[in-house]
């Protein structure tokens, strides 16, 4: 059967019979319906980050100071950490 045979019987087809089409449709919207019950949904995806950022405050500090409690502290304890690439 050629494709402009197939579409002249198949408009035929809903001319003889007017309600195929409505059913049809009912039945598109049902499946749709059921099968939008059943997608995953998720409405904040899931994700990583890819850094960190740690900061502490100390004010009236000086540089020594904080190099030497805070970063000296601090360092050695994040370097370790699985997945840490650069610090």
């Amino acid at each position: 059967m050629s494709r402009g045979l197939f579409f002249k019987s198949l408009i035929s087809f809903f001319a003889r019979h007017p309600t195929a089409p409505n059913l049809i449709l009912v039945l598109m919207i049902a499946c749709g319906v059921v099968a939008s019950t059943s997608i995953n949904r998720q409405f904040f995806p899931d994700f990583g980050l890819d850094y960190i950022t740690i900061s502490i405050a100390w004010p009236g500090a000086s540089a020594n100071d904080v190099d030497a409690t805070i970063v000296q502290a601090v360092e050695p304890s994040v370097r370790f950490l699985n997945g840490v690439k650069n610090v």
